[in-house]
């Protein structure tokens, strides 16, 4: 569950943003608890420390401003992701001051924001050290996912491969795929997904996953190559 809160004096685009992350939600299989609030000052008589895991500030509002409302959030709580929405591109380079995430220019975009949106949720996974439960054999067991190098299904089989042992479930890729809520993990074929974390190399026709090489097909070489980018892009 990712806990998102938004202020925006706005309606329009208060609203607006609570569309596209219910639309995110629903295409990613996430879970978001959504609070809106009317501006900053209201969300503040509210606000604790590690109460919301995002928060979505318009820059502009009467009263507490955005910016004002970041710093205060600042003084007990560094672990919220901060995303400013501004109407001047120019009013979001204060964003370090506060350390901010992101910023995004109104009228909002949805590929825009679904796109940030996701980045933000991937990072708050890998902070999280998110933990799966799989059952093997009739036993449920908990499985972190940061331990998995990669998981394919053979046979209607799907293995997932640790780097200490070898499971096998009963259980779909796809399926697989929707618990880990696409965080750093990408098909590179139809039948094999890959934990991002552990890829050394990559050429047209293989990766290299923790020291196995694994096919790429040629409908998945392109979307691979670009999630890998963006992966190490946001991990220096």
């Amino acid at each position: 569950m990712i806990r998102i809160a938004i202020a925006d004096d706005e309606r329009e685009f208060r609203n607006m943003t609570v569309r596209f992350l219910e639309q995110i939600a629903h295409e990613s299989g996430r879970q978001f608890e959504i609070t809106r609030f009317n501006d900053g000052m209201e969300l503040m008589q509210q606000f604790h420390e590690n109460m919301w895991d995002i928060i979505v500030l318009d820059i502009e509002m009467p009263g507490l401003d955005g910016m004002e409302t970041a710093r205060r959030i600042r003084k007990t709580d560094d672990n919220a992701a901060i995303i400013f929405l501004t109407r001047m591109e120019n009013y979001a380079i204060n964003g370090y001051e506060v350390g901010a995430s992101d910023y995004i220019v109104k009228p909002i975009s949805y590929p825009v924001f679904a796109t940030k949106i996701r980045r933000i949720t991937e990072r708050i996974d890998k902070k999280s050290g998110k933990i799966l439960l799989v059952t093997s054999g009739g036993t449920t067991r908990k499985i972190p996912a940061d331990q998995i190098r990669y998981a394919e299904v053979i046979r209607h089989r799907l293995y997932i491969y640790t780097g200490e042992e070898e499971i096998t479930v009963n259980m779909t890729l796809s399926d697989f795929e929707k618990e880990l809520a696409q965080s750093y993990f990408v098909k590179c074929n139809s039948g094999i997904l890959v934990n991002l974390k552990y890829v050394s190399e990559v050429n047209s026709g293989t990766v290299t996953v923790a020291g196995k090489q694994l096919p790429v097909s040629r409908s998945k070489y392109k979307g691979l190559m670009k999630e890998l980018t963006d992966y190490v892009g946001n991990n220096n």
